[in-house]
């Protein structure tokens, strides 16, 4: 399961846009930057290994939900664009709700999950 998000304006001109989605040991944040809603760079993808994802929670909006991943590593919190304190935020269209919540259950599952 693929996961669309965006990551509003993190710069005053640039924002993000991609997917979250899980593979094997990692959690996977594969995005790209636009700027003025044009593709601005290259696929970057992030990958994070199942101890360095603290929680996962989803805040439900009018339009747009918030699916928030939080922490404890810094590396992680660099490599995605925006600014982040202790949880990446990523927003979701409300018409995706049903899926990221079934996602973030998943996610929990895979974070029980041991390694072998």
């Amino acid at each position: 399961m693929r996961i669309p998000f965006e990551i509003p304006s993190f710069d005053e001109v640039d924002e993000a846009a991609g997917f979250l989605y899980l593979e094997e040991e990692y959690l996977v944040f594969e995005y790209h930057i636009l700027q003025w809603g044009l593709i601005k760079s290259e696929p970057s993808i992030v990958k994070a290994e199942r101890g360095v994802i603290d929680d996962v929670r989803v805040q439900r909006g009018w339009f747009k939900d918030r699916l928030l991943i939080a922490t404890h590593n810094i590396e992680l919190l660099k490599a995605i664009p925006g600014p982040h304190a202790s949880e990446i935020e990523l927003r979701t269209k409300k018409k995706y709700r049903p899926q990221v919540e079934v996602f973030v259950e998943q996610v929990f599952v895979w974070k029980d999950r041991r390694g072998g």
